[in-house]
């Protein structure tokens, strides 16, 4: 007598869904360390990302925004890289890291140290964008 259980697929949405996971450190030295933002994503349709040479349109797929009081917001893109669903099903489930590597700064009227904290969203290929989430803040030590 044999027992088969079948493993059930994932039931994501199409559209894209993130959530926080970590950074590699909580405390910088800015033009010194390396901030690492980790992430979680989930995508139903699988189609994250775009092949080498495919993404002519110049979207991109990750969008980090450095948000302080009393500064305008800034941008980073990012490229999210393809990913390809395995087995049968298209949903795909993972994590992804952020290099946020030049663009922790303190602002010229900090002298000894600031905060920083980012709002974070993706896209995919048939341009539904994702929830957006904020990380928890991150010290800068600016002497």
């Amino acid at each position: 007598m044999f027992l088969v259980k079948c493993q059930k697929a994932p039931d994501f949405p199409v559209t894209p869904s993130i959530a926080f996971v970590s950074f590699n450190q909580t405390q910088i030295h800015p033009g010194k360390d390396s901030l690492k933002i980790t992430f979680s994503f989930t995508d139903g349709d699988g189609d994250l990302g775009y092949e080498q040479g495919q993404n002519t349109t110049g979207d991109t797929t990750i969008h980090v925004t450095d948000v302080r009081i009393n500064k305008p917001d800034y941008t980073y893109v990012f490229e999210m890289p393809y990913i390809t669903p395995k087995g049968s099903y298209k949903q795909i489930s993972g994590k992804f890291t952020i290099d946020m590597i030049g663009a922790c700064n303190c602002r010229p009227d900090h002298n000894f140290f600031d905060t920083v904290s980012y709002k974070i969203k993706i896209h995919d290929r048939a341009g539904h964008e994702s929830n957006e989430i904020t990380t928890p803040k991150v010290y800068l030590i600016c002497n």
